[in-house]
């Protein structure tokens, strides 16, 4: 960053004061940084550092976001992944990486799926210690279990990937799609530019057939987001929740139902025209269905012949009050511990006391011998940790360059310093 600054004043000038800095790992965008899906979503764009505030500043004008400690593994493989490659052709790879950190803040479920094509990039994560022991197809499918879960938790905004192509990753963990149909279907949206329902899938564009739709719909967000938010269309704001298609008319009886009781607890008088609008009312009005318990309404509609279940009904209530609501964790700046790993590379494992390491001596002093760890931190063995034996001469066993080695005696996560003793 200071060298930016320094070698282009001028590109970096603009928008110095709305710097803002997080703290973020930097796995994802370093593996994405030389994939092929890169090079094709930024075609055409200059590399070097000037371009990267350039690009920065343009396309984020609430403020640039400099992410200033990271760990480098997850960036990197992205960075490096054939995805990023194609979409991002004539960057340099600053420009990618740091396209690749803003993304994956904004949407790091789009990340994580553009590195699950068929190059699958994703494998060179390492996710857990003990991964190694897997078969790549164990872990490869671990990986698109929880990915489905996941985005069929979260959802798909189809009309903003629609604006924003790295944002249709995920539809191939969507319930009933795949990498083909998933395929098929973002071509089709690209081509028509937006929808204006869940069912122009299914009945307008013909882009799936009916246990396919049965399947998806739930997960696929249809509204007035991107490029779809100009003109004047009518958006159907059921589409915007969680409630699956065959439930809609559930939906709308509930939304009646609230409106109808809050009217008579106010007594006042609804005509037809607004419980035409009833789903628009409790959406604005979340509080309408505080009122509603779900367990007396089940027994009402199971009384008409409406059997539901309980669940269905509960969720219908919940995406009523809020919509696709967010089961995230917000993102929280990492504590001392977690800063110390994330920036240092290492782990508690691999700092544990008394572990054996190997350090490449630095420099030899006379009352103790620098040492850099393999990831890049200090280390210091003082003089009494260097043997057994009682004054010792720490130049006569240690030379420069060479590798010695030690047990990890003490870690100074402050400091960023690691005691070392070869007893």
């Amino acid at each position: 960053m200071f060298k930016l600054v320094e070698q282009h004043p001028r590109d970096s000038a603009e928008g110095v004061d709305m710097i803002k800095v997080v703290y973020g790992d930097e796995s994802i965008p370093s593996l994405y940084e030389n994939s092929q899906v890169s090079q094709e979503q930024l075609p055409g764009q200059p590399g070097g550092y000037g371009s990267f505030i350039h690009f920065l500043s343009h396309s984020n004008p609430e403020g640039l976001m400099i992410v200033c400690k990271s760990c480098k593994e997850a960036s990197a493989l992205q960075l490096k992944s054939s995805n990023c490659l194609t979409l991002m052709a004539n960057c340099a790879g600053i420009v990618r990486r740091a396209v690749a950190v803003g993304r994956f803040f904004q949407n790091p479920i789009a990340m994580v799926a553009s590195l699950c094509g068929s190059a699958k990039e994703v494998l060179s994560l390492r996710l857990h210690p003990m991964q190694s022991i897997l078969k790549s197809e164990e872990v490869y499918e671990a990986i698109e279990y929880v990915m489905g879960m996941v985005t069929n938790q979260v959802g798909i905004d189809i009309n903003l990937a629609a604006s924003n192509d790295w944002l249709f990753a995920p539809l191939q963990f969507i319930a009933g799609l795949g990498p083909r149909k998933a395929g098929t279907i973002q071509r089709a949206i690209q081509s028509v530019g937006r929808l204006r329902t869940r069912k122009e899938l299914y009945a307008g564009l013909r882009l799936m057939g009916m246990k396919v739709f049965i399947n998806s719909a739930g997960f696929i967000r249809v509204c007035g987001s991107g490029q779809a938010a100009s003109g004047t269309p009518t958006w159907d704001p059921l589409d915007n929740t969680r409630i699956h298609p065959e439930s809609y008319l559930v939906a709308k009886n509930m939304a009646k139902a609230a409106l109808k009781e809050e009217a008579t607890r106010n007594e006042k008088d609804v005509d037809d025209d607004y419980l035409e609008k009833s789903v628009e009312h409790v959406i604005e009005n979340p509080n309408v269905l505080s009122t509603v318990d779900i367990k007396e309404y089940a027994q009402g509609v199971q009384v008409r012949g409406q059997t539901q279940k309980f669940h269905t009904l509960a969720l219908i209530k919940s995406e009523l009050q809020h919509g696709f609501c967010e089961w995230r964790y917000e993102y929280a700046d990492p504590n001392s511990d977690e800063e110390f790993y994330m920036l240092s590379g290492e782990s508690e494992e691999t700092l544990a006391l008394g572990r054996i390491v190997q350090a490449k001596v630095r420099k030899v002093q006379e009352r103790r011998v620098m040492c850099v760890l393999p990831s890049g931190l200090l280390g210091f063995i003082q003089q009494e940790d260097l043997s057994d034996e009682q004054e010792v001469v720490p130049s006569d066993k240690m030379a420069e360059g060479s590798t010695v080695t030690c047990r990890i005696k003490d870690v100074n996560k402050e400091k960023y310093i690691v005691d070392l003793t070869c007893k």
